[in-house]
């Protein structure tokens, strides 16, 4: 008598990350790319939002805005990038996150302090805020730092 019985084999759903991650994982020009991209949409819908509220303010316009985002997330990039390489890289930027994003309000505070209207830099701060809700969610999952760099 042969044994025609299959192995048994347990079904188990395939999650995103036990396909191997995105094709953009490790690849820190996309990664940084797509973290802008969403970056600035965000705070352009902060900026909006915040026009629409009524806080008029140069500082709320696209272009300054977007630009300013674009040049921070690179800048983060290479920051995670070469802190996250060491050996306590992964706890480092734990304390270095919170840390930078309160640094990030002390140019919305300035801004208020020589005449911006207080509105506008409470939303320039919310923008702060959604640019980490997207940057650092992105960089953990997406960007992730190789030893040597």
């Amino acid at each position: 008598m042969t044994d025609t019985a299959q192995p048994a084999t347990t079904q188990r759903s395939t999650t995103y990350r036990d396909r191997g991650a995105h094709r953009l994982a490790g690849r820190p020009v996309p990664v940084t790319a797509l973290a802008a991209l969403g970056s600035v949409i965000a705070v352009e819908i902060v900026g909006a939002v915040g026009r629409a509220a009524g806080a008029q303010a140069t500082a709320l316009n696209v272009a300054p805005l977007a630009v300013l985002t674009v040049v921070g997330v690179v800048a983060a990039a290479v920051a995670w990038l070469r802190i996250g390489a060491r050996d306590t890289g992964a706890a480092l930027l734990a304390r270095l996150v919170p840390i930078v994003l309160v640094a990030s309000f002390v140019p919305d505070l300035a801004l208020g302090l020589t005449g911006t209207p207080w509105a506008a830099v409470a939303f320039l701060m919310l923008a702060h805020v959604a640019v980490f809700a997207v940057t650092v969610p992105t960089f953990v999952t997406l960007l992730k730092p190789t030893r040597g760099v």
